[in-house]
């Protein structure tokens, strides 16, 4: 359900709470840019260092022109990456942990690190 979302851009997002008529702050809560689901999974500092923590680093590259179903369709090539053993289902665990720690700082004040 979660991948879903991501993929019919209907995550919660502050941009996407703001379309449905909520008087909200269009700032993300790590960095200041306009949060939309792009920027909060791709964009966002935090999440490149998340991204370019993993060996999966060398084959995608977050960039202001990725788009979900590019970022989907490059995961699938991490099938067995040595010498760590992931495998192109870490992609949406990846995603859920960016957003998950995205709430914790939003809603808890409760800090993560990449």
């Amino acid at each position: 359900m979660f991948m879903w979302k991501i993929a019919q851009n209907a995550l919660p997002t502050i941009e996407n709470l703001q379309k449905r008529g909520m008087q909200i702050t269009t700032s993300c809560c790590r960095c200041g840019e306009p949060e939309t689901t792009l920027h909060l999974l791709f964009q966002c500092n935090f999440a490149k260092e998340v991204w370019a923590l993993g060996p999966w680093s060398v084959t995608f590259i977050p960039s202001y022109r990725v788009s979900f179903k590019s970022a989907l369709i490059a995961s699938r090539s991490w099938s067995n990456l040595s010498p760590y053993g992931f495998t192109r289902n870490a992609f949406p665990w990846i995603c859920w942990f960016i957003w998950t720690s995205r709430n914790q700082l939003l809603f808890e004040k409760k800090p993560s690190t990449a």
